[in-house]
């Protein structure tokens, strides 16, 4: 199995590389621990200082400040290699978790699963693969190592009916297949029309389409999934949640507690190891 190996980059001053190589963990243990089983991927994630510190195989997910719309989400650079832009926020972990996960599970944003339409009057139809799409609102999220990250569809989400005993996402937010959450969206090609559709929950759930999109494909500037996202109108999660909001309150929370814990464990390995040193020879400790 191929490993996709994914490099976080900050291009701001306002994420430290403590907090930048703390977030790579979370990132690295929800891509290894949790969406790797359920999508059968293996990934590992990185941090370093820079894009020229990055081994050139990997693909970099790039932590900026004033991003424009264009340039949200994930792309492909001069090689066609994926790489995704992530806009800094008190919640640009989540963002981060998102861009990553999509990037795992579709690196080149053209994958689509056939599946019975959320429209009425269509019949089987090929879903956009953007697997936390219908679920990002950060409401949705859970914590890895301090951070709270996107849940994310499983494979079943596709599944013709409901199966009591199936799991749609990996948090169980999603009860059924092809279900869209408050704050989430789900984008579809109907064949015999010949025409995109979107699911777009914001104060309700409501199905529209996205002519826009073949529009963008036909201009060849960017990815299905690029086109997409051009056309979707909807505030990303990340930057809706405040800074006192009670997901982001519980998160520095626990990361406080959690860095007590680890000054306290690297004082006891300080002290440990200075023992060792005064030790006499043949004491092992």
């Amino acid at each position: 199995m191929e490993l996709r190996q994914i490099a976080l980059v900050s291009e701001t001053a306002r994420v430290s590389l403590a907090e930048l190589s703390a977030v790579a963990a979370a990132l690295h243990q929800q891509a290894v621990g949790d969406f790797g089983p359920a999508w059968q991927v293996q990934a590992s994630v990185s941090p370093f200082p820079s894009l020229a510190d990055m081994p050139a195989h990997f693909w970099p997910i790039i932590v900026r400040e004033n991003v424009p719309q264009s340039v949200h989400g994930v792309h492909h650079d001069q090689e066609d290699q994926p790489l995704a832009v992530v806009e800094w926020g008190s919640a640009w972990p989540l963002w981060a978790s998102h861009e990553c996960l999509e990037m795992l599970a579709d690196p080149w944003g053209r994958r689509l699963i056939a599946a019975p339409s959320l429209k009425s009057d269509q019949g089987m139809v090929q879903y956009l693969v953007e697997v936390c799409d219908p679920c990002q609102n950060g409401l949705f999220s859970y914590p890895v190592l301090g951070f709270d990250l996107s849940d994310f569809y499983t494979p079943n989400y596709f599944d013709p009916t409901i199966n009591v005993h199936s799991v749609y996402s990996f948090r169980g937010n999603l009860t059924e297949p092809r279900q869209v959450l408050p704050g989430g969206y789900l984008t579809w090609f109907d064949p015999a029309s010949s025409s995109w559709w979107q699911a777009q929950y914001t104060d309700q759930l409501r199905i529209l389409p996205a002519d826009d999109v073949s529009e963008f494909l036909a201009a060849g500037k960017c990815s299905l999934r690029g086109a997409v996202d051009r056309v979707t109108k909807m505030v990303h999660p990340a930057r809706a949640i405040s800074e006192d909001h009670e997901i982001l309150v519980r998160s520095r929370r626990y990361r406080e507690v959690s860095q007590r814990g680890a000054a306290r464990k690297a004082m006891l390995i300080h002290d440990h190891l200075d023992r060792l040193s005064r030790a006499p020879d043949g004491d092992c400790g």
